[in-house]
């Protein structure tokens, strides 16, 4: 019985080092959108929604810019950029996307007419 209680503790515990670590991970990784006019720069959370709407993440004031355009998340340690089915469409360096696709730091991203620029702060863990 107590055999079984220490192994029982002993995976919670593996389960919980290796949970922590991959948040402690996560939380070195921040990104964010820059604005090409005007220079505003917008935080992205692990999940961020993206659209004219007020109650996105990133409000976008602008009327090529869908009520909820796109959405934005980060997994393990990498961004990730998905259109929501907007009118204007969601493109990438230029090119529409049409799937869930992985965007890298300098990527540019237009949201109807509104174009940003992705940057993704890492710490050096070296």
């Amino acid at each position: 019985m107590y055999s079984f209680l220490g192994v029982i503790g002993w995976l919670l515990w593996q389960d919980l080092r290796v949970a922590t670590q991959e948040t402690s991970a996560a939380s070195k990784t921040s990104g964010q959108l820059v604005a090409a006019v005007g220079n505003p720069i917008y935080a992205l959370l692990s999940v961020s929604t993206i659209g004219r709407a007020l109650t996105n993440t990133i409000t976008i004031p602008d009327d090529t810019v869908s009520l909820q355009h796109a959405l934005i998340t980060q997994r393990k340690g990498r961004w990730w950029l998905e259109d929501m089915g907007s009118r204007n469409k969601t493109a990438l360096n230029g090119v529409p996307i049409s799937s869930v696709v992985l965007i890298s730091p300098g990527d540019l991203i237009k949201f109807g007419s509104a174009e940003l620029r992705f940057e993704n702060d890492r710490e050096d863990s070296h």
